[in-house]
């Protein structure tokens, strides 16, 4: 997920990722845009923008909300938690 705030500036922004060693944590663009390219640690990165509702109050506040409980969470696939979704 791609964050921009106007004290970042449009050249600059945070990306929220999940990482298998640290969990959902964030980076910003500047940090991490040397590190792009054929033989660096990403060869390439691509967005979709999220088409949704308005961007008010309650958008940013559920955000805030969603961001604080998943912070720092780290993921995990196993055959248990693949056969509690199969029923």
């Amino acid at each position: 997920m791609i964050i921009r705030t106007e004290n970042e500036g449009r050249l600059n922004f945070s990306i929220v990722e999940a990482t298998a060693d640290i969990g959902v944590n964030s980076v910003t663009w500047q940090d991490i845009k040397s590190e792009i390219g054929v033989g660096k640690f990403f060869e390439k990165v691509a967005f979709r923008k999220l088409k949704g509702g308005e961007r008010d109050v309650e958008f940013f506040s559920k955000l805030d909300d969603f961001l604080e409980e998943v912070w720092e969470h780290q993921y995990g696939l196993s055959l248990s938690k693949i056969a509690s979704r199969l029923g």
